[in-house]
């Protein structure tokens, strides 16, 4: 696989990896939580590709800009200043107004009609921020 990695996070046993392209790729040995962003809940100890939907109807593919990692869900910014958040949620991290662990990514979606553009997500522990 040959890859240009813009940026990588780190979270606790799993890694998120951005590509210059704007695919994201993960892999790791802890996903009790759906933090490596795919259908299945084993470990991959690989680079596996993970895939973000624009919409429902799944045609088309969104793009990523930045991602963040807390300690066991991630946070992801796309090319269209949307959010995206997976993984653990027991804290409420993942912004969704539940405590339902993501295995895939989810947009978040009620925060586009607050902010007015969103412009740098991040990740802390047991937390996520928007900027």
């Amino acid at each position: 696989m040959d890859i240009s990695i813009k940026m990588i996070s780190c979270g606790k046993g799993f890694v998120m990896v951005l590509s210059e392209s704007g695919f994201v790729y993960s892999y790791g040995n802890n996903n009790d939580y759906g933090q490596l962003g795919l259908k299945h809940d084993y470990k991959v100890m690989e680079l596996t590709y993970v895939e973000f939907l624009k919409d429902e109807s799944h045609k088309e593919k969104e793009l990523i800009t930045h991602i963040e990692c807390g300690e066991n869900h991630t946070i992801a910014l796309s090319i269209k200043h949307k959010v995206y958040t997976w993984g653990n949620n027991h804290f409420g991290q993942l912004g969704l107004n539940d405590y339902k662990h993501k295995w895939l990514p989810v947009r978040v979606d009620y925060i586009e009609n607050q902010l007015k553009r969103i412009v740098n997500v991040s990740a802390s522990i047991r937390s996520s921020y928007i900027m």
